[in-house]
């Protein structure tokens, strides 16, 4: 069954890897050579509907996960409890956040495919292909890795009696985690790995907010009003 499921998930990944590529590709094309010069005509409201509900709430969704819930539960919950959630919650974040990006992304070369793009049109493009990529990295590579780590590293601190009990960021947990990572080298490479790539996906997903943050600044420098 284990084997069935990790199967599957590769199936899905690269079939997720794959849309993204194409994605990416045609909206490469479009920004290169999109438009004959005609004069374009303008995306009706079901189209800027759906790309402002998708590119609004992807941003919502990475500000609150990113910068709300991460906070509070890190506040509040056990180092354990924080991992367990964020196992189930990543996923989903990442996941979700990628089909998002992809509706605004396809949307926005949809909307524009019929006028010569300038300078700021590219951006535009750029930022939401930029921000796809990085939640497709997540979700595909970096989330399924993570998981495993912190599956093997929360056994370890398990059978160490740490974590399960008290704030994950109180200095009394801490201390135990410094004195088991200098007794323990297996946890300590293990500590030290999910480390890196716990920050290359902070890394990631703070470029992915940039790039829809730059993304809404050039959209809403063309507002003539609200």
């Amino acid at each position: 069954m284990a084997v069935c499921n990790r199967a599957s998930n590769g199936t899905r990944n690269c079939l997720v890897l794959v849309t993204c590529l194409v994605t990416c590709l045609v909206t490469c094309v479009s920004a290169v050579f999109g438009g004959d010069g005609e004069e374009p005509s303008p995306p009706g409201t079901f189209i800027k509907f759906l790309h402002l509900t998708a590119i609004s709430s992807h941003v919502g969704m990475q500000v609150w996960v990113s910068f709300v819930s991460a906070f509070v539960l890190l506040k509040s919950t056990s180092r354990h409890t924080f991992g367990h959630i964020n196992r189930y919650m990543f996923p989903a974040y990442f996941g979700l956040g990628s089909a998002l990006e992809a509706v605004a992304l396809a949307t926005f070369v949809y909307a524009h495919n019929s006028c010569v793009w300038d300078r700021s049109f590219k951006v535009q493009a750029s930022a939401l292909a930029v921000s796809l990529v990085c939640s497709l990295v997540e979700v595909v590579y970096i989330v399924p890795m993570n998981k495993d780590i912190l599956t093997r590293m929360f056994k370890i601190e398990r059978d160490n009696d740490i974590g399960s009990v008290g704030l994950a960021t109180s200095p009394e947990v801490l201390k135990q985690i410094s004195e088991l990572k200098a007794r323990d080298v297996t946890y300590a490479g293990t500590y030290k790995r999910f480390a890196k790539w716990h920050g290359i996906s902070s890394l990631l997903n703070i470029t992915g907010i940039a790039a829809n943050l730059i993304y809404l600044f050039h959209m809403t420098s063309k507002f003539q009003s609200l």
